[in-house]
């Protein structure tokens, strides 16, 4: 697992060095916004539910156009997620941090007017930065995988040089240790503003 996520890593500084405004194509822009990220366990347990946790998301957006009305977009994001765990009479929050490496199919919408639609699917190579408990439990122990791979799928509105994106994280791969008697997927839905790109 750690000889994969290397090889991961370097893979995509590949791809951002390629992707840097050093490329005559290439853009690069900021993006700032909010996520609301929940947990989908399976099967759901029977004594708690998980409910959604607002976060910050945050980052550099890379596209490098290969045609006229399809590019090539890479992100770096600082993401917060997690949820929240509800049980009679006790609720405790799981704050998730990450680092979402989004790489995705970008189709440019033609369109009259300075405003232009645009669609992103792509995979999203996400490292888990840290992980807390509100209020702490007493395990010290990471619960939670470092590494997980989604499916982000999304659009936006671009106008001039300043965007508005809707996207939604479909979590692929358990991101819960060490746990047999369930699996847990992240689901995220982000609202994200930006300028360039």
């Amino acid at each position: 697992m750690k000889i994969r996520s290397t090889a991961i890593v370097l893979a995509l500084m590949a791809v951002l060095w390629m992707a840097t405004p050093s490329t005559a194509s290439a853009q690069m822009g900021v993006l700032v916004g909010l996520n609301s990220a929940n947990v989908s366990l399976d099967p759901e347990p029977d004594d708690f539910k998980t409910g959604s946790r607002t976060g910050f998301v945050g980052g550099l957006s890379f596209n490098v156009p290969l045609q006229d009305r399809f590019s090539v977009e890479l992100d770096a994001l600082f993401a917060q997620k997690g949820t929240k765990l509800s049980a009679p009479g006790e609720t405790q929050e799981v704050k998730l941090n990450y680092l979402d490496i989004p790489v995705m199919g970008r189709i440019n919408m033609s369109g009259s007017g300075p405003a232009r639609l645009h669609l992103l699917i792509g995979p999203s190579f996400n490292f888990k930065l840290s992980e807390k408990f509100d209020p702490e439990e007493g395990n010290e122990d990471d619960q939670f995988e470092k590494f997980e791979t989604a499916l982000v799928i999304g659009g936006g509105v671009t106008v001039s040089r300043f965007r508005i994106d809707l996207r939604y994280g479909l979590g692929l791969s358990n991101i819960i240790k060490d746990e047999e008697d369930f699996t847990g997927k992240n689901r995220v839905f982000s609202v994200l503003v930006g300028f360039g790109s």
